[in-house]
């Protein structure tokens, strides 16, 4: 769930609406009306990400512009809690005609209540009760944990909200207890009959829980947009649900990503995109259909000449798959986003790249790790030329080399819209970057570039510095890992870092990066969120700690790693006691330094969720994971 967009003081628009929840609180303190806005409630973590990223630098304004309309009051939820209410204290101190005192006690008794705990649903429940229930038209609960008895109590209350037509339950895990949640809410779902938006993905639907879904979704014919994607539906699941979803003839947005449907359950889906011939999104990515399925659904996919988002990505295609969707992209002229990564193009693309040119308005391809060669990249480039608003370029992992690169440059050398280009692991070299940067100097909406790990020497890191003072004001992700940034190309590239404000992320692992000069070029990016320092040189506790204090002014870092950066434990401890001040601070890897235990001990004590190993993101102390 995206938040909506602040608008400037000026403008005379209406302020975004946002209410969060109806707690129980709520009406003693007399702010029920005001708390479920517009029949809209919005709830949880994602919320309260969204308000803390968007909001509150700003919050002065917003809780200002909100203060004058109450019905469209919003706060956010529990671990804002201290922060939001300092803000509104300090606010209600300049502006005292507007009785800030009650919407700051609000605050405060927010702290007991964790989003998708039963004290909420008990709180929805009583609203209900109390005649709220036929007003509500949107209910968003993502990512909120419900599960067992509070999800199954959720689904009792939204028995009695027969006007919704917007429901988002996405990443709840609603079946992972077994699929007793799943029958209520398919309970639930058989009189939720006005229903446009349903999105039910991530949630650990399977066995008979697809059965149930599909059985009350036959109540539901006017969905228009359906997701369903990351669940457990299967080729049995899907084949019941396109028997339900043939009769939603107003069908717009269908995802079904991740549902292991293999070649088999084509056959069913084929039928569905002959009826629904309204789809312009459609998400079939991660179901294994090979070949064989793709050239199933390529037969009637011609039919859906609306579409304007295809995404394929890991289905096994290759020769005979792109063959077939090449005539589905000469018939679907309006595509805008085209996603076939993890695809096999070494043998038989040809006739899918030459289609692209008929798709003039894509903005989005995407072929990463799809074995593309040089005469792939050509061939790409030359068909790019006629997609004039391309903004989003994904290419990495392949093998386009030095000789792709330059054919690549060749065919979108007029294109300056470009504004996400990933590259890296391509051996693309010096030469092929420097054929490419005048091309992307002229592109000044840059904000995400990635050309790590293409054995890039001074050279090409000197081309890219180029690049990235060319969109100094617009670079939010820089990626340049294992680069030679040792000599003047580096230090040009820092210097160029430096006065990039709207950075979030900097990945510059195995570079050879100067700690000290790296330190000056970070200082105040009060928006870096991610640095990736793996395998550089910290080995001196006088440059850990420059490096350090430059950190200590980036108040959104959440992400540092500095694996194998030969940090010890003196570096180590000035580390961690500069990144304590970082309070947004989720993931810390310090893995494969010379750390003793006791310094592993002291900085697991600091955090946490110290990472020493492995690649995923985890929660769980450092100090069980070193143990074992």
């Amino acid at each position: 769930m995206e938040g909506p967009r602040r608008k400037s003081r000026g403008s005379e628009a209406s302020p975004p609406r946002m209410g969060l929840a109806v707690f129980q609180q709520l009406a003693s303190c007399g702010l029920m009306d005001r708390a479920w806005p517009e029949d809209r409630v919005v709830i949880g973590l994602q919320v309260c990400r969204w308000f803390q990223n968007e909001l509150l630098p700003h919050v002065h304004d917003v809780l200002l512009v909100w203060a004058r309309r109450r019905d469209e009051l919003a706060c956010p939820a529990t671990h804002l809690r201290q922060e939001v209410s300092t803000t509104l204290i300090r606010t209600r101190t300049n502006n005292t005609k507007l009785k800030w005192q009650r919407y700051s006690d609000w605050c405060f008794r927010l702290e007991e209540l964790q989003p998708g705990s039963t004290a909420f649903v008990q709180a929805m429940a009583d609203a209900v009760q109390a005649g709220f229930g036929p007003r509500l038209r949107s209910l968003e609960i993502a990512n909120n944990g419900l599960e067992g008895g509070t999800a199954s109590k959720l689904f009792d209350v939204l028995l009695n909200c027969q006007g919704l037509t917007h429901l988002d339950l996405s990443e709840n895990e609603i079946g992972q207890d077994g699929n007793d949640a799943v029958g209520k809410l398919a309970a639930a779902l058989c009189h939720l009959t006005a229903l446009k938006h349903l999105d039910l993905s991530q949630n650990d639907i399977a066995e008979e829980g697809p059965m149930w879904l599909t059985q009350a979704l036959s109540n539901c014919t006017t969905i228009t947009h359906l997701n369903v994607g990351v669940n457990a539906f299967e080729e049995s699941g899907v084949v019941a649900l396109a028997d339900v979803l043939c009769n939603f003839s107003q069908l717009e947005y269908l995802n079904l990503c991740s549902n292991d449907i293999g070649p088999d359950g084509t056959t069913a889906l084929a039928k569905v995109l002959q009826t629904c011939t309204q789809l312009t999104h459609l998400d079939l990515s991660d179901n294994g259909f090979e070949d064989e399925g793709i050239e199933v659904l390529a037969t009637v996919m011609k039919a859906n000449t609306r579409l304007t988002h295809l995404d394929l990505t890991n289905n096994f295609i290759s020769d005979d798959g792109l063959e077939a969707l090449s005539h589905v992209i000469v018939e679907c002229k309006n595509l805008r986003l085209l996603c076939l990564a993890d695809s096999d193009f070494s043998g038989g693309a040809a006739h899918l790249l030459a289609a692209l040119e008929y798709c003039p308005d894509l903005q989005t391809v995407d072929f990463g790790s799809c074995s593309m060669g040089p005469a792939e990249a050509s061939s790409l480039g030359a068909s790019l030329s006629h997609c004039t608003n391309l903004l989003h370029l994904d290419l990495q992992n392949n093998e386009i080399g030095r000789q792709g690169a330059v054919g690549l440059a060749a065919g979108v050398r007029t294109l300056s819209s470009l504004v996400r280009i990933k590259l890296h692991g391509n051996n693309i070299g010096d030469a092929g970057v420097s054929a490419l940067a005048p091309v992307l100097q002229r592109c000044s909406s840059l904000r995400q570039l990635d050309f790590s790990y293409n054995r890039l020497d001074n050279a090409g890191v000197l081309a890219m510095a180029h690049v990235l003072r060319a969109a100094a004001e617009s670079m939010e992700d820089w990626g340049l890992a294992d680069a030679f940034c040792g000599g003047r190309g580096g230090a040009e590239m820092l210097h160029a870092l430096q006065v990039c404000a709207r950075i979030q992320s900097v990945r510059l692992c195995g570079c050879s990066v100067p700690a000290r000069a790296l330190a000056t070029a970070l200082e105040g990016h009060v928006r870096l969120r991610h640095l990736d320092l793996a395998r550089n040189d910290l080995a001196r506790e006088a440059d850990v700690r420059c490096l350090a204090a430059a950190l200590a002014q980036c108040p959104a870092l959440a992400f540092v790693r500095v694996r194998g950066a030969q940090l010890d434990d003196a570096g180590a401890r000035v580390l961690g006691t500069q990144l304590r001040g970082c309070s947004q601070l989720a993931y810390l890897d310090v893995f494969e330094n010379a750390l003793s235990l006791e310094q592993a001990s002291a900085l697991t004590s600091m955090f946490g969720s110290v990472v020493f190993t492995g690649k995923e993101f985890r929660q769980t102390g450092g100090m069980e994971r070193l143990a074992s």
